[in-house]
């Protein structure tokens, strides 16, 4: 009886330490999911602002043109 015990008992420490290992590998995926939703998110971010940087670039030539145009239009 004692040899049986002891088999279930490593039976037993060896199912909590698969399960730990399954819930640190878990918790790994999830914090990588976390933290490549944030780097993405951070990419979308930067290119919202380059775009919007770029069309305030855009607008300040148009602007520019347009006031040269006038200009060389009253000469």
């Amino acid at each position: 009886m004692k040899y049986m015990r002891r088999v279930y008992e490593a039976c037993v420490v060896r199912r909590v330490y698969e399960e730990c290992v399954v819930r640190r590998v878990y918790e790994a995926c999830v914090v990588r999911r976390v933290y490549e939703e944030c780097v993405v998110r951070r990419v979308y971010e930067e290119c919202v602002v380059r775009r919007v940087y770029e069309a305030c670039v855009v607008r300040r030539v148009y602007e520019e043109c347009v006031v040269r145009r006038v200009y060389e239009a009253c000469i």
